[in-house]
């Protein structure tokens, strides 16, 4: 009978492991789920900024001699705010959920990459705003956009690493009856 009783503990015990189990296991691919689902629209936005950014004085590109120079810049001032923007409201309300190193880098690359505006809006490689360094700034500042943007997928990256650490003995309790 004491066997008995002992083997029926221990099976009902087991029970609640494994229901403990499969509802930590479902949480833990809902949350994987979701997640990944914002960080890959995140790793979108970030992109598209560090495209918009770059292309304000991109080393080669093709003209449409039809396009005025001003039109031309606001074009581009006005890629670079939409994609600023929508990378701001994206992450600006998740911020709570996102892991600190990830924050930093964000923050980083939107530093870096106004600076880049400024230098575009407010230097010219000829007449008002000439800048001899024009040139080697915009080259310089695309390296650092590049890098910053890096950072921020890197940051990403590890962030979908720390999913592959699911350990179900940290979920189950291993008291011993």
């Amino acid at each position: 009978k004491q066997i008995e009783d002992v083997k029926s503990v221990y099976a009902h015990e087991l029970e609640g492991v494994r229901a403990a189990l499969g509802s930590r296991l479902g949480i833990h691919q809902f949350r994987y789920q979701r997640e990944f689902e914002i960080l890959m629209q995140l790793s979108e936005k970030v992109v598209e900024l560090r495209d918009a950014t770059v292309m304000l004085r991109p080393e080669s590109e093709y003209v449409n001699q039809a396009e005025s120079e001003e039109d031309r810049k606001r074009r581009k001032l006005e890629r670079y705010s939409t994609a600023s923007r929508n990378l701001y409201q994206y992450y600006e309300p998740r911020r709570p959920f996102l892991p600190e190193s990830l924050l930093e880098s964000l923050q980083k690359l939107d530093r870096v990459a106004w600076n880049e505006v400024v230098q575009f809006r407010h230097r010219s490689p000829q007449g008002a705003g000439y800048d001899p360094q024009y040139w080697e700034n915009a080259v310089e500042n695309a390296a650092k956009i590049q890098n910053a943007t890096d950072a921020v997928l890197s940051a990403i990256r590890d962030r979908t690493r720390t999913w592959e650490k699911f350990d179900p003995s940290h979920y189950v309790s291993t008291q011993k009856p």
